[in-house]
């Protein structure tokens, strides 16, 4: 004998689920049978009443698994993380590389290079018809014995503060992290596009992605033919980066390690390069505008695990704007100004440009929300209407 359970469900429109329970219509089978039915249909009914719950990529990658969705959540987190602590020491190398520079510049070698000039001038005039005194003959030869030995000076202190080095191992350094940043950015950015690609050009399930270490790697190497065409097997980013078959949604740790150690080798390795200490000055400033955020902003926060402000985000524009606070400074990059008052004036000109109005030109959001149906529209181009195609 079988029995059929029937309950509505308004969701499809008549179409009535059915549990078939072999045996006797016993109490004991019949109630489990309502009972998943009713979950089922429950359960039905919430993902109809909200049709928009995905928030987010790490959502689909989790397929509703919470662990894989904390798991990525701080996985993304620690990356970030990274990214801005090579963006505070470039801004650091950076600033110290104009300094040094500027120091050798103006301090020591235009003022080596008028000496000489004046040394070659007033021995000319010596030895001319134009000067016939023997008396200032005398005079300019005395002149000429002292800008030489003051010249002498000079460069003998030009080559024990060796300025000019310093400068360039900042620079370097500076340039190094800077391609260090911007090749994560991109490389990320890179495997998460290839990875949705391969998931809709497959129809499969949506993988975590390649692993940036791989992608960074692939980056470095060159081994491509000299000749510039495209070979199959060519070790560059695009091949490497293309996304890995259907895996399961557990986050990899070894593959997060590794990543987190390929860019952290990286980071000390253009660091390392630099033979020269950041001027406490700079240094100084960075770390008291960190200490000022940790301290005075992020203790003031109740619920810090679900804080609606993102300070990866913000600190780049922290440091960008510390950096400019140097840069408007009257006497940089030869005189470097007191780390309290650079901190100050960063943070005070930092929230000024956060307050919306006419006066803020980086405030974007109110002009373009006014026009933002007309620029939401599939407008057509000069020529035709040309359809977006996906690339």
């Amino acid at each position: 004998m079988v029995t059929f359970l029937e309950t509505e469900d308004p969701l499809h429109q008549g179409q009535l689920p059915s549990h078939t329970v072999p045996g006797t219509s016993s109490p004991s089978a019949t109630t489990m049978a309502t009972t998943s039915n009713r979950s089922t249909i429950t359960k039905m009914m919430k993902e109809r009443s909200h049709p928009h719950r995905i928030t987010s990529l790490n959502y689909v990658i989790a397929n509703g698994d919470e662990t894989t969705r904390f798991l990525l959540k701080k996985k993304q987190e620690n990356y970030k993380y990274l990214t801005v602590k090579i963006l505070k020491e470039q801004q650091q190398q950076h600033l110290a590389g104009l300094h040094f520079e500027a120091m050798y510049d103006h301090l020591l070698y235009m003022p080596s290079i008028t000496l000489t000039l004046m040394t070659g001038i007033l021995g000319v005039l010596v030895k001319s018809t134009l000067v016939p005194s023997d008396r200032t003959q005398t005079f300019f030869a005395l002149c000429i014995a002292t800008i030489a030995v003051l010249s002498t000076f000079i460069q003998s202190l030009t080559k024990q503060l060796n300025l000019g080095g310093r400068a360039g191992f900042h620079e370097s350094a500076s340039t190094a992290l800077k391609k260090l940043y911007e090749r994560t950015e991109l490389s990320s950015r890179e495997a998460q596009y290839n990875s949705i690609h391969k998931a809709l050009k497959t129809d499969s399930r949506l993988s975590v992605g390649s692993n940036l270490t791989q992608v960074i790697a692939a980056a470095e190497k060159e081994d491509c033919s000299t000749d510039g065409s495209e070979e199959e097997g060519c070790n560059t980013a695009a091949n490497v980066v293309s996304s890995p078959p259907e895996v399961d949604t557990k986050v990899d740790n070894k593959a997060s390690d590794g990543t987190k150690e390929s860019i952290t080798s990286q980071f000390f390795q253009a660091v390392d390069g630099c033979n020269s200490v950041i001027p406490i000055k700079i240094s100084h400033a960075f770390d008291m505008i960190d200490a000022r955020v940790n301290l005075v902003n992020k203790s003031m926060l109740k619920d810090k695990k679900h804080s609606k402000v993102n300070w990866s985000e913000v600190l780049p524009a922290i440091y960008y704007q510390l950096t400019q606070t140097f840069l408007e400074y009257p006497y940089f990059p030869i005189c470097l100004p007191q780390p309290k008052w650079s901190v100050d004036k960063a943070l005070e000109d930092f929230k000024k440009s956060l307050e919306s109005g006419e006066h803020n030109h980086a405030d974007l959001a109110s002009s373009l929300l006014d026009r933002a149906e007309i620029i939401g529209e599939k407008m057509p181009l000069i020529e035709g209407d040309n359809d977006d195609e996906l690339v």
